[in-house]
């Protein structure tokens, strides 16, 4: 749990296995504003004990988190050494400063990490945070940091904490120790426990224009290339949604599910249980991930149209068909199905789920939406 904790083949807050984590990457695009309000509270020495860093997937909110990790740890051996000089204008550091090194390479002993811990016995991630990372964490914030280093604690994501997890970081949250800084990165805020989000400040994220997102994805060390349109069009603000798209195989997915969709509501059976099956047969748990995110992109654009929202053309076909789905029921069912599917997909990976079951049930939603509509008509 804490920057001690042994690393598994792919770490449950990166990307995919050939992405940089967070901790590495040593540009944020596209959030000077987010930055601009932690250095603020830096210049006014109100830094607060523990802070909300929220945003959609993949815009940069752990890397934001990071940076303010290494500028808090260096700037505080900085002053410890009597180095340190005037106010920050900027979250930036040397990378090769000791104390960032450290942090790169998880040795740092006053930084913990809490992310979904690998099991090392069922050889996966574990779907979910729970009170025992949480009270781990609290063993570490016992400690006495040596030379002034603040202990630093960045959570990724706070959305994956059970409710026991919660609970036990809610009461570290109220008696926060000194010098003790807690970084909870959210997808979806509005889904922790109100107490939590009270006792934390503000750091939001934006989704990112066209211009940050290509270079967000060239600085990870990915070029879109042929498929910049589409993967940028999909992505919607979203560098980790393009990298994941681009390196994930996700834009062959969403072209093969939008075949199927086109042939909606007379759903060709032997396509939906190929799209569903792949998904098992390629045997990771991120190609499962990007197929039920790309279901999740069909209906939220589809629902995006429904409303009257103008939406580029991501693959061929693609407006056509999601045009005539859009009219096939209401806004308010679309609205609904998408919510549904979307707490189905985090339910079926907490409980480990059959992946092609899912999937095909997925499908299968979608499909019985329409045909119910149109019986009602």
């Amino acid at each position: 749990m804490n920057a001690l904790n042994e690393l598994s083949d792919i770490e449950s807050d990166c990307l995919a296995e050939d992405v940089p984590h967070p901790r590495l990457t040593e540009h944020l695009y596209g959030q000077s504003a987010a930055e601009d309000v932690f250095l603020s509270a830096v210049r006014s020495q109100r830094i607060l004990h523990a802070w909300l860093v929220s945003g959609p997937r993949g815009c940069g909110k752990a890397t934001l988190a990071w940076r303010i990790c290494k500028f808090l740890m260096v700037r505080a051996h900085k002053i410890h050494h009597g180095e340190e000089n005037g106010n920050p204008s900027s979250l930036d550091v040397d990378p090769e400063h000791p104390v960032a090194r450290r942090i790169k390479a998880l040795t740092e002993p006053s930084l913990s990490l809490v992310r979904r811990p690998y099991d090392a016995d069922r050889k996966r991630i574990k779907t979910q945070i729970t009170v025992t990372e949480i009270r781990q964490l609290g063993d570490q914030f016992a400690l006495s940091p040596a030379g002034g280093q603040p202990l630093i604690a960045i959570i990724d994501a706070a959305d994956d904490m059970n409710n026991f997890a919660a609970n036990a970081l809610l009461k570290l949250l109220e008696e926060p120790p000194n010098n003790a800084f807690m970084f909870l990165i959210s997808h979806s805020p509005a889904q922790l426990l109100p107490t939590i989000r009270s006792r934390c400040g503000f750091l939001h994220c934006q989704p990112l224009d066209r211009g940050n997102l290509t270079r967000a994805v060239e600085g990870a060390g990915f070029s879109l290339g042929e498929d910049a349109e589409a993967a940028a069009e999909l992505a919607g603000g979203s560098a980790g949604m393009a990298i994941q798209l681009q390196a994930n195989e996700g834009l062959e997915i969403y072209r093969n599910l939008i075949s199927i969709a086109k042939m909606m509501p007379n759903l060709a059976w032997h396509k939906a249980f190929k799209f569903a099956s792949d998904c098992a047969i390629r045997g990771s748990e991120i190609q499962y991930n990007t197929s039920l995110m790309s279901i999740l992109m069909l209906v939220s654009r589809i629902t995006k149209i429904s409303v009257g929202l103008n939406l580029g053309q991501a693959v061929e076909g693609e407006q056509e068909c999601l045009s005539r789905l859009s009219k096939l029921a209401t806004p308010q069912h679309w609205t609904e199905l998408q919510l549904r599917l979307s707490e189905q997909s985090e339910h079926a990976k907490q409980v480990n789920l059959d992946s092609v079951s899912v999937v095909l049930d997925m499908l299968l939603s979608i499909n019985g939406l329409i045909t119910s509509n149109n019986r009602a008509r």
